[in-house]
C-alpha cells in the first residue's frame, strides 16, 4: 500500500513486462499517474561480453526517467529527449538521459502545480 503522502512509485523488476497491444514494454505508467515500472528483462545486452559494464544501468535509468516522466504529464517528445518514445534497445542508447528544454519547462509546471497542492 502507498502511503498518501508519497509523491510517485516506481517499481524495477526482472519480470517480462506486456501489455495488450504490445508484446513486451521496457516500463509503463499513466500519465498523470502515480506509479511506474519499469523491467530490465529486455533490456540487459544479449552478449554481455562485448557491452561495458554500465549499459544496462544506463538503459535502467533512461526508462525509468521517461516511465517517471509520464506520472508528471509528459508525453513522448520528437526531440532527442529522454521522453523521446523508444521501439528498441538502440532507439534506447541513442536516446539523452535528459529532457530537452521544453519537457523541463513542462516538468518544472507540474512540479510547481505539485507544490502548491494542485495535484493530489
Amino acid at each position: 500500500m502507498v502511503k498518501s503522502d508519497t509523491i510517485k512509485v516506481l517499481a524495477i523488476t526482472k519480470l517480462d513486462l506486456y501489455i495488450p497491444i504490445l508484446t513486451y514494454v521496457f516500463g509503463e505508467a499513466q500519465l498523470g499517474g502515480r506509479c511506474a515500472v519499469v523491467s530490465f528483462y529486455r533490456l540487459q545486452p544479449p552478449d554481455k561480453s562485448s557491452y561495458p559494464s554500465t549499459i544496462l544501468q544506463e538503459r535502467i535509468v533512461k526508462v525509468a526517467i521517461h516511465e517517471l516522466g509520464h506520472t508528471f504529464n509528459l508525453t513522448h517528445c520528437k526531440n532527442n529527449c529522454v521522453m523521446k518514445r523508444s521501439y528498441n534497445l538502440k532507439d534506447i542508447d541513442k536516446t539523452s538521459s535528459s529532457f530537452c528544454y521544453y519537457c523541463n519547462i513542462l516538468l518544472s509546471d507540474e512540479v510547481k502545480k505539485l507544490n502548491k497542492g494542485l495535484i493530489k
